[in-house]
C-alpha cells in the first residue's frame, strides 16, 4: 500500500491540538476519494494528491466553522470523541471498532471498497 502524507497543521491564533486522524483514500466513479471516519468529513479529487489537498481544505473550513459557531466541542462529542475541555492537552478519538459499529459509511468503505488507509497528524485550535 502506498503511503499517502498531508504536510502543514492548521493553526489558529499560534494555538492548536494535534490530532492523529485515520484517513481511507479509494476510488468511486473516477474520482479520488479521501474519507475521515472519525469526523465523518470526506473531500475528492481527480488524483491522489487533488483528494488529499481537497480533504486538507474541507478540514481547514470545517474547523473555522466550528470555531465561530462555538461548537466544536460538540462536534467532536456528537462523532465519539473524548472531551473533557477544548484546553486539555489530549482528545481522544473513538475507536475503530466504536466507528466501525455506529458509521454505515465507513463499514461500507471497508466491506465493499478497495481502500488505502493512512494516519496524519493535523492540527485542531484550542479554544476556551
Amino acid at each position: 500500500m502506498a503511503q499517502l502524507t498531508l504536510n502543514g497543521e492548521f493553526e489558529f491564533k499560534n494555538k492548536s491540538v494535534n490530532v492523529n486522524l485515520n484517513l481511507y483514500l479509494f476510488k468511486e466513479d473516477g474520482s479520488f476519494i479521501v474519507y475521515c471516519p472519525a469526523l465523518d468529513m470526506s473531500a475528492y479529487g481527480d488524483s491522489e494528491e487533488h483528494a488529499k489537498k481537497s480533504f486538507v481544505d474541507v478540514f481547514e473550513i470545517s474547523v473555522k466553522y466550528m470555531l465561530n459557531k462555538n461548537t466544536m466541542r460538540d462536534d467532536l462529542i456528537h462523532h465519539g470523541w473524548q472531551v473533557k475541555s477544548m484546553k486539555q492537552r489530549r482528545i481522544k478519538a473513538p475507536s475503530f471498532d466504536k466507528m466501525l459499529n455506529s458509521n454505515k459509511i465507513f463499514r461500507e468503505i471497508l466491506e465493499n471498497k478497495e481502500y488505502t488507509t493512512y494516519k496524519e497528524k493535523l492540527g485542531i485550535p484550542q479554544f476556551a
